[in-house]
């Protein structure tokens, strides 16, 4: 699917009330439990690498994950279900209740849509959801952690950055 594709989809999100959200991140093996979730929550960035699930009141599903473009890495959004590999469907993290996400859910939502990437106009530079004053940036990028009181994001990575603000 080519870029008008992915912006065709990802204004299908304007105007629907959202009661689910999911994060979909990496696992590292661990000796003591088989598998580990990697740290998503830093403050108002989180971190959820490999994608964003979305589940309207009309039963509606969406996908948002990172897609390289060329030589740059932007969002890509389809409706249904996440389409990763068997072992990556299961490092989700339920994040509806999450205090940054409430003030988002239930209600009309606004899509804002940044512009396509470079290198064939695939993916997106960004999508961003708001209600009201609230707002939920997602975005392909990394988080450097190293020093947790200031981590520095990096964008158009092979990741997914959700940054919330709240609108002027």
């Amino acid at each position: 699917m080519m870029g008008p594709g992915y912006r065709a989809v990802a204004l299908r999100l304007a105007g629907r009330r959202f009661l689910a959200v999911t994060y979909f991140v990496l696992a590292w093996n661990s000796d003591a439990d088989g598998h580990t979730l990697e740290d998503w929550e830093y403050g108002s960035v989180h971190t959820p690498t490999m994608g964003v699930a979305l589940r309207a009141d009309d039963g509606g599903e969406f996908f948002a994950t990172w897609e390289q473009a060329e030589w740059d890495f932007g969002m890509r959004i389809w409706e249904g279900p996440p389409r990763l590999a068997d072992h990556a469907l299961g490092n989700f993290i339920d994040v509806t209740e999450h205090r940054l996400w409430k003030p988002l859910l239930g209600r009309p939502l606004e899509v804002i849509l940044g512009p396509d990437c470079d290198g064939g106009g695939r993916a997106l530079a960004w999508i961003e959801l708001r209600t009201g004053v609230h707002v939920a940036r997602l975005q392909a990028g990394e988080l450097d952690d190293s020093d947790r009181r200031t981590p520095h994001k990096t964008l158009g990575l092979e990741g997914v950055l959700v940054e919330f603000d709240t609108a002027p």
